[in-house]
């Protein structure tokens, strides 16, 4: 069950934080809004009203968007036979935070067995390893239209080498392009 959509931010309570909170603060939820136009992919366009409730919401309150790392969406739904994605969740921050905090961003993780996907925060910067991740096939790529004409260009690039090698490159050229 999904609460009601942001129709007056003084619904939440959070309007008031600044006058009784002194010290920079966040919160992570599931506004169920957009705060963005992009912030949806599929069915049909949002109207800019449901990007202003957040806009206008978070400008009463001081706070901005927490910087996001990776994947752009927090919820999917097949409405119809088509994939619909939504960035629902979001980490939100006062404006301050920058003082205490200057490297909080947000990771959104893999759909599993929700609509939505978790948030990690992390306050610090990360130092990832040079390690490569294995190539994982995401079954709703089916859905994409233009999946099919990536992966016949990547198909027919030209690789000198043995099989496997030629094999092992176009599954990483294939992994590249789906991701851009």
């Amino acid at each position: 069950m999904h609460k009601p959509r942001l129709e007056k931010s003084s619904n939440f309570g959070i309007t008031r934080m600044n006058n009784v909170i002194h010290l920079p603060w966040m919160l992570v939820e599931d506004f169920n809004e957009l705060e963005f136009l992009s912030d949806k992919q599929g069915c049909t366009p949002p109207s800019l009203y449901r990007t202003n409730r957040l806009n206008s919401f978070m400008t009463t309150t001081s706070v901005e968007s927490i910087v996001v790392n990776g994947k752009p969406f927090t919820w999917k739904k097949c409405i119809n036979g088509s994939w619909v994605f939504e960035k629902l969740d979001r980490g939100i921050a006062h404006e301050d935070r920058i003082t205490v905090y200057p490297n909080l961003r947000t990771t959104y993780g893999s759909f599993t067995f929700s609509d939505h996907c978790p948030i990690i925060i992390t306050t610090e910067p990360t130092h990832r390893l040079n390690v490569a991740l294995p190539f994982r096939f995401q079954n709703f790529w089916i859905k994409y239209q233009q999946l099919d004409s990536i992966v016949t260009k990547t198909w027919k690039i030209s690789i000198k080498g043995t099989k496997m090698f030629q094999f092992s490159r176009k599954l990483k050229a294939l992994k590249n392009n789906i991701k851009t």
